[in-house]
């Protein structure tokens, strides 16, 4: 009998927990939820603030007879990131957008034609296990120092706003006549990631173009 009641008590405390909003969206708590409730063919708008790399899982519900999309947007409130992705019919829908660098982005609710209703959206952020590097590093000017005999962390590839961070550079001071070996091992960005990390490696002279 326990274990019956417990997925119906697990439900009314995410729905306790989540916000209710009635108005045009707001603020999307990260790692959280709200309750919104669209009635016109005037978008809800939600801000969510991430505050680290990685990929961002949007999880969407509507309540028949709504008919609705999500849709992620960049910083600017104009740039496709993901979506849009359609819920209907009571559904769960996931929009899942990789490569995301720390930043603000919006979420945006939309009607199938005057298919208006309520609907729960939540996201959660998985982020990479390695620290990044200090940005900006994106010239040789502002390499990041690498120990001597060391290593040292970083991210490259992750979007926002606009901009890719495509280019990332270290230094390393030799302080003897020697041989020097460079290794590089990457990662996924997340446990979620499907997107390996293919990069290319170059030693440069102290110049920063030989």
């Amino acid at each position: 009998m326990k274990i019956k009641i417990l997925p119906s008590l697990l439900a009314l405390m995410f729905v306790a927990a989540a916000t209710n909003v009635n108005a045009q969206g707001g603020t999307l708590p990260l790692n959280g939820s709200v309750n919104g409730n669209l009635t016109s063919v005037t978008p809800d708008v939600w801000d969510i603030t991430t505050n680290a790399d990685g990929l961002l899982r949007l999880t969407f519900t509507t309540v028949s007879p709504a008919d609705l999309f999500v849709t992620l947007y960049d910083n600017n409130g104009t740039t496709v990131l993901g979506g849009p992705v359609e819920s209907f019919n009571n559904s769960t829908v996931l929009l899942s957008t990789d490569g995301l660098a720390a930043g603000s982005y919006h979420v945006k609710i939309t009607p199938f034609s005057t298919a208006f209703g309520s609907y729960t959206l939540a996201d959660s952020l998985f982020t990479s296990a390695l620290a990044i590097d200090a940005e900006p590093n994106g010239t040789s000017a502002a390499a990041v120092t690498l120990p001597l005999n060391g290593s040292n962390t970083g991210h490259v590839g992750y979007y926002y706003n606009n901009l890719r961070d495509t280019t990332d550079w270290y230094k390393v001071t030799a302080t003897t006549d020697g041989l020097l070996k460079i290794y590089l091992s990457s990662s996924r960005s997340s446990i979620y990631s499907v997107n390996p990390l293919d990069v290319n490696l170059y030693i440069y002279d102290n110049d920063g173009t030989t």
